[in-house]
């Protein structure tokens, strides 16, 4: 069981390396990365940072009509997991 939870939602799969590397660097290593993104991110997510250090992919929830967008949503899908 990971005695930290590092949570992050994006729509940026590239911006994403740049938080791996820092993981990555990191001498604590009890850590779990939850990434939060639509789905169809999920392979340039795994493009950009696969093999850095590892990850869970959280889908983001479906958009409602009139949505703006979901950040506040994957948020707190993220806290859920």
């Amino acid at each position: 069981m990971p005695r930290i939870s590092v949570i992050t939602p994006s729509v940026r799969p590239d911006a994403l390396k740049i938080v791996a590397q820092s993981l990555k660097r990191q001498d604590f290593k009890e850590f779990e990365w939850l990434i939060g993104a639509p789905e169809k991110l999920k392979e340039d997510i795994e493009r950009e940072i696969g093999g850095i250090v590892p990850y869970v992919f959280i889908p983001e929830p479906p958009a409602r009509k009139g949505d703006f967008y979901n950040l506040n949503k994957c948020w707190n899908e993220l806290f859920r997991h």
